[in-house]
């Protein structure tokens, strides 16, 4: 019986597995803020009835090439092209949140750059099947 019962125990750990960490699972003060912008939202059902929001959005944009995040079951509901905060780790800046919707008026020209760059993208696009 304590056998069967140690073997219970044994694999209930083993069946424990730790999620991904989450914003909370951190020290806020190890973050930073910076400009973000989503590029994909995927509304679906989670396992318990409940709506989850997977988020991609783009980050650092004032580099060449803006990194690209994603968040898994996001408290938020951003849409497309929605102006984000995003939170990066100090030490690590593949460790990205979304942290709120917004603006950081220090990064208002980054967001405006992309945007326009965007903007010009869709156009050349547009003029390019028109033809």
């Amino acid at each position: 019986m304590r056998r069967l019962v140690l073997m219970f125990l044994v694999l209930f750990c083993l069946g424990c597995k730790d999620g991904p960490k989450e914003f909370t699972d951190y020290d806020k003060d190890d973050f930073f803020e910076v400009q973000g912008i989503v590029v994909e939202v995927d509304m679906g059902d989670s396992e318990f009835g409940k709506i989850s929001t997977d988020v991609c959005y783009y980050y650092n944009l004032s580099e060449d090439k803006p990194s690209l995040g994603c968040e898994l079951n996001c408290p938020l509901l951003p849409e497309i092209d929605d102006p984000i905060i995003v939170m990066i780790h100090k030490d690590d800046p593949d460790i990205a949140f979304v942290n709120r919707l917004g603006v950081l008026e220090q990064d208002r020209a980054y967001l405006r750059e992309y945007l326009d760059k965007k903007a010009k993208n869709i156009e050349v696009n547009s003029n390019r099947d028109a033809n």
